[in-house]
């Protein structure tokens, strides 16, 4: 079996019903080698009708061989059928070697066999997949566990591993040199588990989610909530690791200097027999696949007095486990020379940029130092550490993107088998050793005018952000004569931690079923459609190499775009206020997802999916007063004082959802699902109106404000088959049906957050009618037209993107001259809504208008005075850090994003008239 599966779909996934869908691991995320993870995670996508709720499934191959697969349900259409299913499979149920991680050369594989088992133990779950026996809590300990004792392999691999949360205050005490503070203050907090429930559980697979918050011992003090996700496979020796934390600290006091998990990790053996592995530099950048790995045992045999034998040095090197008979000569050596050469007890990785690692290490002595062991560009931040009867191997997801990150292995050296003294290996997310986060804003004011901040007023405020991170821990018994991973086997399990198996349906299959709306296939038919395309895929090359030209990395910003360019300066204007951080403005969530759909390109979905994972976190507000809601753009990342819910919109995350199958996800949709709620407390549209007049108790424009909500409720809806809110949905679209413009009124309306109700206050725009159309709105409303099945609705989207591309004259005729001075502005923005209404109402004439809009956009004659020629990159040869550059002197994401978007739904509704 190939496991690439580069040339196409060899898989079916088959229901109950007959409904068919083709599958193939996605190009770079198939199974790797040397025995790391066989199973991949894929889902189903089905239209309506055609799968009913309690299908069973099957998974073949082009030879019809079957495939073990778990599957469960995970969004339903509204007359009760599936439409989206998650599925986990086994796709080499007969290369495992006695559940060892590790393919042994030349021996027979065991067959998979049994059920993953997950019982109830009062205060905690006790797991069994074959592989692993372990402990999960689901109350406080008195250490801080959440996961007790683990055996792996037959072996305790770890005996207990608890959450870790440094806190760093700033001193009062002044500066030792003018902008040095002394020293600061610390405070290690513990993670205290107050639940626990299994999400999933079937033969396959297990999914456990933990919540809880650090508590730190001494006074109590809680800080920073956490959700832990555990999987556990049959018969794989791996934990998969999902763990987010949140915000809820006081940013002039509580700044971030470390967060991970501690895992006290048991090693036996002599001292000359325990090993450490890291992962090496990675061949070309991007990919897993490393240079030799740094190798080192705790105390290594090469002496200068007394000589030893010349095969032990290069055995020991080669993770050989070396064993010397007492009663020969040779071993009396080896006891002096063990006697008198340092142990080293201590080694630790840090990533503190996209551009360097280092490895140092240390005896662990008191008043000593450490010394550099390695230093290199990228690592895949794979490592393992090992003794005579086997190891642990731990890696981080995009280890090098989100620095600072690290591994550390310390009291390598002990015999205790728990509590302190026991051997212990940390995965830290943000690393002690690069300093402490500040969460402070960079300014005392607001910069509204000239930067673009929303108001004047300071609204900077990281309570309630979060961030997520992913990491494997798993174990290993001696094989193939070593007791250390080899090169090949830490890079197959950095490759399965960094590019997981992920198996999708071809772009013809998702176009043909119509999932996720309306999009377009690529098409060069024409010279006029293959300039377009290559205008497509010059945009996404730009800001695909813009990533790492720039180096948008980094714990809090990975996986976000900036806003503008600065042409003098040759740079972003990273420091300029609403021109930085893009967050979710504008969608360029969107014109990624629907760009990997169109193209099944891995590239852009890793694009898209770091996209996503860091705007559904670090963007919105997870916990507090914004809960549900987002912050606009800024020079920090929940800098703008514009708290807005179209940055949350569950519109953003639904491909990630259920392309991906990460249950992270569905917590986001449970935090939003309500969003319009918060408007009670934070009107949008306050400044413009006296509440004491209000009939309703806020308001919502009809876009962004209400299509973010049929977004968050469409998802609920689909999730949950909770008619509450496709209700709301319906209640809104009766509301605008009875104003007197329909759709096109407003678009400002008081709103009732309870009953779903919009009141019709007028014919008045905050900030512009552009912004209905440009945060994702068409895009959910395309999608409600089959399942409501409402021709009112449908036409109601028609005549709005008429109405937008008319004439002035002809709008002020076809409104009996109620719009007044309303400006429907940025037309190219709304090029998505007017080839919905040429097509609706067969108007060719309106199809040219909006294709004449959307292309002039692009060559700076249309109505964005920004836009420039194309994606052509010019070459500046020189800049601030010495490195030639490439630049688009034009650029900015709002107009990429909305010119890309646009063009992928132009090009299916009115492709013929371009």
């Amino acid at each position: 079996m190939n496991d690439d599966m580069r040339g196409g779909f060899p898989y079916t996934l088959k229901a109950a019903s007959g409904a068919e869908m083709p599958l193939g691991f996605l190009e770079g995320r198939g199974l790797s080698g040397a025995g790391a993870s066989s199973y991949g995670n894929f889902s189903g996508y089905w239209k309506m009708g055609e799968v009913g709720a309690d299908s069973a499934f099957s998974l073949f191959d082009e030879r019809g061989r079957e495939y073990p697969v778990q599957s469960h349900p995970a969004a339903f259409w509204p007359d009760g059928s599936l439409k989206w299913t998650f599925h986990t499979a086994d796709f080499r149920p007969e290369e495992r070697a006695a559940f060892s991680p590790v393919v042994e050369y030349g021996r027979k594989p065991a067959p998979l066999v049994g059920s993953v088992v997950c019982n109830d133990a009062g205060d905690r779950l006790v797991i069994d997949t074959g592989a692993i026996q372990a402990e999960v809590f689901t109350s406080k300990t008195r250490s801080g566990a959440f996961l007790g004792k683990t055996v792996i392999l037959g072996r305790t691999a770890i005996s207990e591993a608890r959450l870790v949360y440094i806190d760093e205050t700033p001193s009062c005490d002044g500066d030792v040199f003018p902008g040095i503070a002394s020293a600061p203050a610390r405070s290690a907090f513990f993670g205290a588990v107050s639940g626990a429930k299994i999400e999933e559980i079937g033969r396959l697979q297990a999914v456990i989610r933990i919540e809880g918050i650090h508590v730190e011992e001494k006074t109590g003090r809680e800080l920073m909530p956490f959700v832990v996700r555990l999987t556990f496979r049959l018969g794989e020796p791996f934990i998969r690791i999902e763990h987010t934390f949140t915000y809820t600290g006081e940013p002039s006091r509580d700044m971030m200097r470390g967060l991970g998990i501690e895992f006290l990790t048991p090693v036996s053996g002599r001292e000359y027999n325990r090993h450490v592995v890291f992962s090496g530099d990675l061949v070309g950048g991007e990919g897993c696949r490393a240079a030799a790995p740094f190798h080192e045992a705790q105390k290594m045999l090469l002496s200068w007095h007394p000589k030893l034998d010349p095969d032990v040095y290069p055995s020991q090197i080669a993770g050989k486990p070396l064993l010397f008979n007492p009663a020969e000569s040779s071993s009396r050596a080896v006891d002096k020379v063990v006697s008198s050469i340092p142990a080293w007890t201590s080694y630790r990785m840090l990533a503190d940029s996209a551009d360097h690692w280092r490895i140092t290490k240390g005896t662990g002595k008191d008043g000593c130092s450490r010394i550099s062991a390695a230093e290199g560009r990228r690592s895949a931040g794979a490592a393992s550490l090992s003794g005579e009867d086997g190891g642990i191997v731990v890696c981080m997801k995009d280890f090098w993107q989100k620095y600072p990150s690290g591994i550390w292995f310390d009291a390598i050296g002990s015999g205790d088998t728990s509590g302190d003294g026991c051997p212990r290996t940390t995965v830290w997310f943000w690393s002690p050793d690069a300093g402490a986060k500040d969460f402070r804003h960079y300014d005392t004011e607001g910069h509204s005018g000239s930067y673009y901040e929303g108001y004047d007023k300071l609204g900077s405020d990281p309570f309630g952000i979060s961030c997520t991170n992913e990491m494997v821990i798993g174990a290993f018994l001696p094989h193939d004569g070593r007791i250390a991973l080899s090169g090949e086997e830490i890079d197959a399990v950095a490759h399965d931690a960094q590019k997981s198996a992920l198996l999708v349906s071809s772009p013809e299959y998702y176009h043909g079923t119509q999932a996720f709306g309306i999009w377009s296939l690529p098409d060069s038919g024409t010279p006029d459609k293959a300039r377009l395309e290559k205008q497509l895929d010059d945009a996404l090359s730009f800001y695909k190499k813009e990533i790492e030209q720039r180096r948008w990395y980094g714990f809090f910003d990975y996986g976000d775009f900036m806003h503008t360019y600065d042409k003098d300066r040759h740079c972003w204007r990273y420091d300029m206020g609403g021109y930085a951080w893009q967050n979710t403005e504008l969608v360029p969530t969107m014109w990624l997802w629907y760009s990997f759909l169109r193209t099944g390109r891995e590239d852009v979905f890793t694009m898209a999916e770091a996209m996503s994972r860091h705007t559904s976190e670090v963007d919105i507000y997870h916990e507090g007063k914004f809960r549900g809601m987002g912050s606009r753009h800024n020079v920090i990342h929940w800098g703008c004082p514009c708290k807005e819910v179209r940055i949350a919109m569950a519109g953003h995350h639904r491909f990630a959802f259920y392309l991906g199958g990460d249950r992270r996800y569905s917590d986001i949709f449970d935090i939003v699902r309500d969003a319009d709620f918060s408007t009670l407390e934070t009107d949008p549209l306050a400044m413009f109106y006296d509440k004491a007049k209000m009939k309703l108790p806020t308001h919502a424009r009809s876009g962004p404000d209400w299509s973010t909500y049929t977004s968050n409720w469409l998802t609920e809806w689909e999730r949950h088959r909770s008619e509450k809110y496709g209700q709301k949905i319906r209640t809104g679209i009766e509301d605008l049906k009875a104003a007197p413009l329909k759709l096109v009124s407003g678009n400002n309306f008081e709103y009732d957050p309870e009953s779903g109700h919009l009141g019709y206050i007028g014919e008045s725009t905050a900030g512009g009618t552009h912004l209905a159309v440009c945060m994702g709105g068409p895009q959910t409303w395309f999608e409600l037209v089959p399942l409501l099945g409402d021709d009112e609705w449908e036409r109601m989207l028609a005549d709005f993107g008429s109405f937008y591309f008319a004439s002035k004259e002809e709008q002020q005729e076809r409104s009996g001259g109620i719009i007044g001075n309303r400006e429907f502005s940025l037309p190219f923005m709304a090029a998505a809504m007017g080839a919905f209404g040429a097509n609706r109402l067969g108007d060719k004439k309106l199809a040219r208008k909006v294709w004449d809009t959307l292309l002039a956009s692009l060559k700076g004659n249309g109505s964005s005075a920004e836009c420039g020629s194309e994606f052509v990159p010019e070459k500046v040869p020189f800049c601030s850090d010495g490195r030639g550059i490439d630049e688009v002197p034009w650029v900015t994401t709002n107009v990429t994003a909305q010119f890309c978007l646009n063009a992928i739904v132009c090009l299916e509704l009115i492709g013929r008239d371009l």
